[in-house]
């Protein structure tokens, strides 16, 4: 690891960003550094600032743009799963050894102005949303990311094993670059 490479210079670029929306609704640092660094891989694929890639549903009232992703269903009937577009079904066995279709599809999802304007909906959007209200009873990151991943936040089976990993590459970067994550008493 050094300090210039693609996650540090992410971790500079957006530890403010991240600290800022812990502040507002309590998502651990590393976890909010983490997943947008999954997301996005790390800042490489965010276009008009959606760092978390967070769908434009029909209640959003704001900037939206059509973007190429990936779903993990357990079948492949395009009448349960409705996209702009579908490029191909792929089938697979999952974890379980269970055949499982991953879906390349474009779909709607939220755009920003700015950073700070994405990373501080992704606290709201987790905040009000209540599935995901139980990972709020977690301080700690890697509880956070499971909690949030058990509530569906994505298809991916693995999510909470990749969000981990992004989480571990943060932690293991902010002592080089002298940053550290604060705590309620600072």
């Amino acid at each position: 690891m050094n300090k210039n490479d693609k996650i540090s210079t992410f971790i500079k670029l957006y530890f403010a960003a991240a600290v800022k929306s812990w502040r507002e609704t309590g998502q651990p640092v590393t976890f909010v550094l983490g997943d947008a660094g999954l997301e996005s891989d790390w800042g490489n694929k965010a276009p008009q600032n959606a760092f978390f890639g967070i769908k434009a549903g029909k209640s959003w009232k704001g900037k939206r743009q059509q973007l190429p992703t990936q779903e993990v269903f357990p079948d492949c009937n395009r009448s349960l799963h409705k996209f702009p577009a579908v490029h191909r079904i792929v089938p697979f066995k999952n974890q379980h050894g269970e055949t499982v279709y991953r879906w390349y599809v474009d779909d709607w999802f939220r755009a920003y102005d700015t950073a700070a304007e994405g990373f501080a909906d992704h606290g709201k959007f987790l905040q009000e949303n209540p599935r995901y209200a139980a990972a709020f009873k977690y301080r700690e990151a890697h509880e956070f990311a499971t909690a949030i991943a058990a509530a569906g936040y994505a298809t991916e089976p693995t999510y909470a094993k990749l969000l981990h990993d992004c989480i571990d590459s943060v932690e293991g970067r902010l002592p080089m670059l002298g940053l550290t994550v604060p705590t309620r008493n600072n």
